[in-house]
């Protein structure tokens, strides 16, 4: 290549190379050496890329993710992205892998953008300057606000599709030109190389559709309706083809599965609080800027160990008024480019599709602004909807950018066309070179720190210790198999953080996790607790254990959930608490595990007794069948009475045991009414013949509330008077009777002794006083505190609270648990409210009705409300009843917290409307002194937030021991022992499962996976699918039937995805095909005809 036809190269495309470079240039400012580009929703597939490699190939069902589960996320689709992963993996250090890609994504953007503008928006109607004015866009796009939001934080995956997006359009243009083998296969190999942005599934569905309507829309161009249409099927058809290996088990997940998403726990709390962000947000500032809700989010600094703004290091940058005018005359631009392109003609049909892509994006991430919203709001009211776009602008941000600089460019066009026009030619092109270097300037300062090394940010830039790498080298050793359970547990949100910092460097972690990137054992962490809700139904029992310490219980769900090993990393960080990791080293000795491996603050524990010794097949000793509610409870009574089971709930078998009231161990206790001194509990059951038992209460105290009080010249001691009603028969289930001393006089005013705490009854007045009765102590005594006169001695018979309650009854069809307590009932008047946020920011109000508070905030003030239940303890458990109205804004967010080190705050987000929900207040402690802490929140997430609350109400109430209430058939089966003999099992990958099995009556075999309809058990002898039960509320268990047989254990969807793999594979293997035997017959032909004319020549040279 000469030096001439070099400099011509660079000369006729100088503008696409300045683009590249600056891109080049921002990714070197942006990379640090030896740290890694990690946190948020990081994907670190160089940990260990032959194992990230498998999981994305076999990525339908999540075997990795703690319990199993099916593909929330289009994982199947990162297929396509493997070899560049492969590629930057041998090629580069590892800490470089994840933000060379990034940044190659970046590049390949900024030249997909600036290609686009070329030859499809531009193409030669502005001549020699078309190329600088698609130089200026492709760079706009790279360092846009919008932009910026995208990659400061980014998910890699969502950086996909900012790269390809622009090349889908193009390859769409290709085929418009003329469907040939050739436009063909650029479309589908773009199609394969945009792929891995279906990660997050909705991102690329809204990339389809939109890549239709442009289709549809530029295809009437120069065809008619129908044709169009055909064009877009054609589209649709080439897309599902080359996407059908992830889209169809992505498909089976949103009909069958999708409530798992909008049911976890962590889902439930987050997903209405980021609308209101967005809705909130959605301001003309914000409009006219692209800067959204995320400017305003918080993350942790591990320096000041507070929260602050994500966007900290561009706070001076843009509260510059200079920098927002900026960006004001760039969204304005921007606008009036949407007005000229209606006005356009010119530009045909296709523009209508530019037209209502982006309308439908501004409807969408501003959706206050604009006459769409109530259809929008409507939308919302979809739990479907609202997890699929409960963040629409991290979903849409990418393809509204895209639409948004298009535009830009239209009304820059204007400009240029009008000085061509109106200029005298002498001086037009100064004009417009000055106008365009101006303009270019104009783009680059906008975000100029990004040059500076601000386009990512620092706290995710991370050097991880070498003890994990070490962590990762020793669980190569252990079974892969092994299930893997990290603790601390601190928080269901799925948010870690780890804090490895000096005195003089900080060097921390805050994102979803690392860790199972790193080792090929399934891996537990609440972050998977959103997408499959076996993983929520896990996290709801080990928030119970852990706040309880109890180590009988971690025993018993780390035994049913075979969890055998326990990482205990110390370096995580738990914001505004000292955390004891002494206690979780201590609970994890005394439930039998020990510790097997340790480096500095990393710990690994193993209970041998938990692990699977047939290679993930489950096969139970016997099988009890039981019906319980037992979703998302914190205990789960069933396994605990009776070992493994399955639930008559959901299963069509007889059943023996009944536990009607496992309810009480829900976050929210549902079928509960509160009425004046009374609490009712209801529960319908298959009407039959029962025996009733309230189990032993194995402890050597008892805990209550006495609830004590002065009325005229009587003192009455009130305990809770529990009445079981079993149709109509009625039985007192209480320990404690209530008692009533007549006093000689009639005082305003007592003093009382009761074991040696002192309490001032007043007339009318109630006090309420946590108890601890002991068994070597079976009477406590109440005193005159002025002259120690006895009053009363209350003796205790322990034989009956040990023994429990067992009573036959027969032929009934509902229980009911009746309370009747003297309801302790918040003065809301009397609880003082504060703003709350740090710094103190926005405002709030509180005003106060009979018996009703008015909580306001607005302008991101938070209105901030603590409960005083200091005259109760965790010591005992209560329900709490809260009655109120949400009328503007979020609801009321309640939170729990407990005076016991290591415990985990509980939040609860009430309805947006009316809402009357009753909480349990858990036994947690047997200390007295233990304290709750209830605090509730009104939130202004811009705009006002207005809720009312008309009761609080707390009364104690046994939950755990109500919840194990249980009914025994009277004429129940015995128990089968499971006579199966396993003869032979394998494993191969994480979708087939074969066993050989032999047995001679009915018996159980199963997977430790959570249950899915579409494992599916094949019985290869008697040509039959076996029938499919849930094992102990979360696996997969199957029945077999006087049979020798080799049975087969498959999950569909995989399957499905591997032929998908194969029809795609097979697809462009045939389109090149086809296109070199085009080639080929074409220079075939050609030296055919040469030949010829050659001839033809020489016979005409002989003639001559």
């Amino acid at each position: 290549m000469t030096i001439k036809l070099i400099q011509k190269i660079i000369r006729n495309n100088f503008p696409l190379i300045l683009v590249i470079l600056i891109a080049a240039f921002i990714g070197l400012q942006n990379t640090s050496i030896r740290a890694y580009y990690s946190g948020w929703d990081n994907i670190h597939a160089e940990f260990d890329i032959e194992q990230y490699a498998k999981r994305v190939f076999f990525g339908a069902w999540q075997s990795h993710e703690g319990l199993g589960g099916p593909a929330a996320k289009g994982h199947l689709s990162e297929i396509t992205r493997l070899p560049v992963l492969f590629v930057l993996n041998s090629l580069l250090p590892n800490y470089l892998v994840r933000s060379s890609f990034i940044f190659l994504m970046y590049i390949t953007g900024g030249v997909g953008m600036y290609l686009y503008l070329k030859k499809i928006w531009i193409k030669k109607a502005l001549g020699i300057y078309g190329k600088w004015v698609a130089g200026i866009g492709s760079l706009l796009y790279l360092l846009h606000p919008l932009t910026l939001q995208q990659f400061y934080i980014s998910f890699e995956i969502f950086t996909v599709q900012f790269a390809f997006f622009p090349f889908l359009l193009l390859s769409i243009h290709f085929l418009l030109k003329k469907i040939t083998w050739k436009s063909i296969l650029v479309f589908m190999v773009i199609q394969l190389a945009l792929a891995p942005s279906a990660h997050t599934p909705t991102v690329h569905y809204l990339g389809i559709i939109f890549s239709l309507i442009y289709s549809f829309f530029y295809a009437l161009d120069i065809k008619k309706i129908l044709p169009a249409v055909k064009f877009s099927i054609f589209i649709a058809l080439l897309t599902l083809l080359m996407n059908s290996y992830w889209i169809l088990p992505n498909l089976y997940y949103g009909l069958h599965n999708s409530r798992y998403v909008s049911e976890s726990e962590a889902n439930v709390l987050f997903g209405p609080e980021s609308l209101w962000s967005i809705r909130e947000s959605n301001t003309v500032h914000s409009f006219l800027t692209g800067f959204h809700y995320l400017v305003t989010w918080r993350d942790y600094n591990f320096e000041s160990q507070e929260h602050e703004l994500i966007f900290n290091e561009w706070t001076n940058h843009f509260s510059n008024p200079f920098r927002n005018m900026q960006m004001y005359v760039l969204g304005i631009f921007s606008i009036l480019g949407f007005f000229i392109t209606i006005l356009n003609k010119k530009r045909g049909k296709g523009r209508w599709a530019i037209l209502i892509i982006y309308s439908l994006c501004v409807s969408l991430i501003w959706i206050e602004l604009f006459p769409t919203k109530f259809l929008i709001l409507n939308l919302y009211k979809s739990k479907t909807f609202l997890e699929a776009f409960r963040n629409p602008f991290t979903k849409l941000s990418i393809l509204y950018s895209f639409f948004l600089i298009v535009l830009f460019i239209e009304f820059i066009n204007m400009i240029l066309k009008l000085m061509k026009e109106k200029l005298e030619k002498n001086i037009q092109e100064i004009v417009i070179n000055i106008f365009l270097t101006m303009l270019l300037i104009y783009v680059v300062s906008i975000t100029a720190p990004i040059f500076s090394g601000n386009f990512i940010s620092e706290k995710l830039k991370v050097i991880f210790p070498p003890e994990y790498e070490k962590l990762y080298t020793f669980m190569k050793t252990k079974n892969e198999n092994m299930r893997v359970l990290e603790m601390p547990y601190s928080s269901r949100e799925g948010w870690v953080l780890y804090n490895w910092s000096t005195p003089h460097i900080t060097n921390a972690y805050q994102g979803i996790g690392f860790y199972f990137f790193g080792f090929p054992q399934p891996f537990l962490t609440p972050d998977f607790a959103r997408w499959s809700e076996v993983n929520d139904f896990f996290y709801q029992e080990l928030q119970f254990t852990v706040d309880k310490n109890d180590y009988e219980q971690f025993k018993q769900i780390t035994k049913k959930y075979h969890v055998p090993l326990v990482i205990i990393d110390e370096s995580r960080e738990i914001p505004y608490k000292k955390y004891n990791f002494k206690e979780n080293h201590e609970l994890l000795v005394n439930a039998g595990f020990k510790k097997i491996w340790e480096e500095n603050f990393i710990s690994v524990y193993e209970n041998t007794e938990n692990s699977n010794e047939l290679d993930s097949f489950i096969i139970p000793n016997k099988l009890e069948f039981v019906s319980a509610d037992l979703n998302r409870v914190k205990k789960d009574v069933a396994f605990s009475k009776v070992g493994s089971y399955i639930n008559h709930s959901e299963q069509n078998k007889s059943l023996n045991y009944i536990f009607p009231f496992s309810e009480l161990l829900y976050k929210q206790i549902p079928n509960t009414t509160f009425s004046e001194n009374k609490v009712t509990i209801k529960k319908s059951i298959p009407k039959d013949n029962y025996l009733l038992e309230i189990p032993k209460y194995n402890s050597n105290s008892f805990n209550t509330t006495a609830a004590l009080q002065l009325n005229n010249n009587i003192i009455s001691v009130s305990f809770p008077q529990h009445e079981l009603a079993a149709n109509n028969q009625k039985y007192l289930i209480s320990h404690l009777k209530n008692i009533e001393i007549e006093l000689a006089d009639y005082p305003s005013e007592y003093f009382l002794l009761v074991d040696d705490k002192k309490l001032l009854l007043k007339n009318g007045d109630i006090q309420y006083l946590p108890l601890s009765l002991m068994e070597t102590k079976n009477d406590f005594i109440l005193f005159s505190s002025e002259d120690e006169k006895l009053l009363y001695k209350y003796i205790i018979n322990w034989d009956d609270i040990k023994d429990g309650t067992k009573i036959e009854l027969t032929q009934i069809d509902e229980l009911k648990i009746e309370t009747t307590y003297p309801i302790a009932k918040a003065n809301l008047s009397k609880i003082p409210s504060e703003n709350c946020t740090k710094p103190e920011i926005g405002n709030i109000s509180t005003n106060y009705g009979f018996e009703i508070a008015t909580y306001e905030a607005n302008n991101y003030g938070v209105n901030c409300n603590t409960l005083d239940l200091s005259f109760i303890s965790p010591s005992s458990s209560y329900l709490l009843n809260i009655q109120g109205e949400n009328f503007a804004g979020r609801s009321i967010k309640m939170f729990i917290n407990y005076s016991i080190e290591n415990t985990i705050q509980e939040e609860h987000l009430f309805a947006e409307s009316k809402f009357n929900s009753t909480i349990p207040l858990d036994k947690i402690s047997e200390d007295l002194t233990s304290r709750y802490f209830v605090n509730w929140e009104t939130r202004s997430f811009g705009r006002e937030s207005m809720n009312k609350i008309y009761n609080i109400n707390v009364v104690p109430y046994p939950l755990e021991n109500f919840a194990e209430i249980v009914l025994t058939k009277i004429d129940k089966t015995e128990t089968a022992k499971n006579e199966i003999e396993v003869i032979s099992f394998k494993k191969y990958s994480n979708f087939i499962y074969v066993i050989n099995a032999k047995c001679a009556n009915t018996c159980y075999f199963g997977i430790d996976q959570a249950y899915d309809d579409l494992w599916i058990a094949y019985d290869k002898q008697n040509n039959k699918i076996l029938p499919h039960f849930t094992y102990n509320n979360w696996a997969n268990l199957w029945e077999i039937n006087n049979n020798s047989s080799e049975i087969s254990i498959l999950y569909i969807p995989q399957l499905i995805a591997l032929l998908g793999m194969f029809v795609a594979t097979t697809s462009i293997l045939i389109t090149i095909l086809f296109i070199v035997k085009k080639e080929t017959s074409s220079q075939t032909k050609l030296a055919s005809d040469e030949k010829i004319h050659h001839k033809t020549k020489q016979i005409l040279k002989g003639k001559n």
